[in-house]
């Protein structure tokens, strides 16, 4: 217990940093020192081209096997072909949080105190609001992950991420305290906890109050974390990061942040987060908080920018280093 408590802990921030983790949503990014921006990295994205995305509100973003992209929020959901042109318009009139989309092309919907399941025509084919028949009501859904019949939500406001099957019945728990295997809770100040899974099926979660990344198996058993907090281009910044995830073909966990606009690769080994890339806040706008990002063919990286409603696709430009060749 001791041990992960000395691998997951997080050194304490400075105060510019904490005011540029949770000031920047209502007064746009503060950078009280210079950014530290590294001169190279092991990977190198670019800029590829620039979406608009065409909602009042852009929340979040999906990519399906196919290559279309999902961009959800204020106005519903409007489905892009891969270069940016309008394929399907579904209105919503709730405001849609978050999307994925499974291998079946069926979509799913995050919002406040829902989940709806679409088909690919965009007709809504069952909802629920709860955890289980007669179960709590579901709060805040930020984000959304599908893999073969399982679905996790990560539920802000009850500070969890809520396991379901495909249909909606009600699995599990993953993210809540248990001090016999090691799990010391979530923590979400703002309105960001994020999901995913890995390659291997576990569940990857944001723990943006902890400035960490974590890793549970399916059934809630917590297996290890990484991360730390710095406003260093390695660490992640402020009272409440990384916001937003995405898991590359590699494996590689894709992070986003706010206060300092950037958006990061990392590889994991032996339990350690190594950043490989970093995307820098010169591209992205003045009122970027809540970076949501996917990832695509070839693992291109797209990356939704609330501020002015566009999504930024990077596109790798070197091969992925095998691991420890330049070590």
């Amino acid at each position: 217990m001791r041990a992960r408590k000395r691998v997951c802990g997080v050194v304490a921030l400075v105060v510019a940093c904490v005011l540029a983790g949770c000031r920047e949503e209502a007064e746009g990014p503060i950078y009280s020192v210079p950014v530290d921006e590294p001169e190279a990295t092991e990977l190198t994205y670019e800029l590829k081209t620039t979406i608009v995305s065409g909602l009042a509100k852009l929340n979040g973003i999906a990519v399906d096997g196919e290559g279309r992209l999902y961009a959800v929020g204020v106005g519903g959901v409007r489905v892009l072909d891969a270069e940016g042109k309008l394929v399907e318009q579904w209105a919503r009139s709730e405001a849609v949080q978050c999307v994925a989309v499974g291998s079946d092309g069926m979509v799913y919907l995050g919002s406040a105190g829902l989940i709806s399941k679409l088909d690919k025509d965009g007709k809504e084919v069952a909802s629920w609001d709860r955890t289980g028949s007669g179960g709590e009501k579901l709060g805040l859904i930020t984000s959304l992950a599908v893999r073969g019949i399982d679905l996790l939500a990560a539920d802000f406001e009850g500070k969890c991420v809520h396991r379901f099957t495909i249909d909606g019945d009600y699995s599990n728990v993953i993210g809540t305290v248990d001090a016999e295997n090691g799990s010391e809770g979530l923590r979400a100040p703002s309105p960001h906890l994020e999901c995913a899974f890995d390659s291997a099926g576990d569940a990857v979660v944001t723990n943006p109050g902890r400035l960490r990344v974590e890793t549970y198996g399916l059934d809630g058993t917590f297996k290890g974390c990484w991360g730390r907090a710095g406003m260093e281009a390695e660490g992640f910044c402020g009272c409440c990061n990384p916001t937003d995830i995405a898991i590359t073909s590699k494996g590689y966990v894709v992070t986003a942040e706010k206060g300092i606009f950037r958006v990061k690769v990392y590889e994991v080994v032996d339990g350690t987060g190594r950043m490989l890339s970093f995307i820098s806040p010169r591209h992205f706008s003045k009122k970027a908080a809540g970076l949501d990002v996917a990832v695509g063919e070839g693992d291109d990286i797209y990356v939704a920018d609330p501020g002015d409603g566009t999504i930024r696709v990077f596109r790798l430009k070197e091969s992925p280093v095998e691991a420890g060749e330049k070590r």
